[in-house]
């Protein structure tokens, strides 16, 4: 599968890349479970309340999203509807551990991250603008007008946008090879977006139980 930036939009973010396979993902990983709550109390503790940090974690997050090109304003992405519900110490659905790994690796690196179904994905990728008429149905049910917007696309039309999968390619307790796409703005060396791929593939073996293919870094 070769994966490819337009060239309209080259030299505006960088995207890191990890391809795996041997996945293991469960309803409930208990060591994983437990790593994503101490991360939420210290984001609580650091980024709330009366000592909480002039620049917060929720700032940092959406700032991500915007600098790669995501529209905050309109549909808000899942990753900052639940880090908000994290700061809050609201409850929030994890629907797999596949998820819960990726709600840490994102907590972690305030950057947009995604894993996708690499056995429902079709043909080649495309970071691209999505064409007018251009839509996807998220996870969770929701409609994204993909026109304009920064999306991944595969030969069957968009497949997501940085950090969220479209419904048809989101990972499930069934999927063994998967895909993780993550979103840096353009000014992140490539060698501190490598280090990122280095982190999160650790924890992809530890938590999700998979084997490292291949990773890199485009941009």
């Amino acid at each position: 599968m070769k994966v490819s930036v337009a060239e309209e939009l080259k030299g505006q973010f960088r995207v890191g890349l990890i391809q795996a396979r041997g996945l293991r993902l469960v309803d409930r990983e208990e060591a994983l479970a437990r790593e994503l709550e101490g991360l939420c109390q210290r984001l609580r503790q650091f980024h709330t309340g009366p000592q909480a940090k002039e620049y917060s974690a929720q700032q940092a997050l959406a700032e991500a999203h915007t600098r790669v090109g995501v529209d905050v304003t309109g549909q808000i992405p899942p990753l900052l509807q639940t880090i908000e519900a994290a700061l809050a110490n609201r409850p929030f659905l994890v629907a797999h551990s596949g998820e819960a790994f990726i709600l840490l690796c994102a907590f972690e690196l305030f950057l947009p991250i995604a894993l996708y179904d690499l056995s429902s994905l079709q043909g080649d990728l495309e970071v691209r603008r999505g064409a007018p008429g251009e839509h996807y149905e998220t996870a969770s049910g929701g409609l994204v007008q993909a026109e304009g917007q920064v999306i991944l696309a595969d030969a069957a039309g968009p497949a997501g946008r940085p950090g969220e999968a479209a419904a048809h390619v989101s990972p499930t307790t069934a999927t063994t090879r998967g895909l993780l796409v993550l979103f840096a703005p353009g000014d992140h060396p490539e060698g501190r977006v490598t280090g990122y791929l280095h982190l999160i593939g650790r924890r992809l073996r530890d938590f999700c139980h998979g084997e490292l293919l291949g990773k890199g870094v485009l941009g």
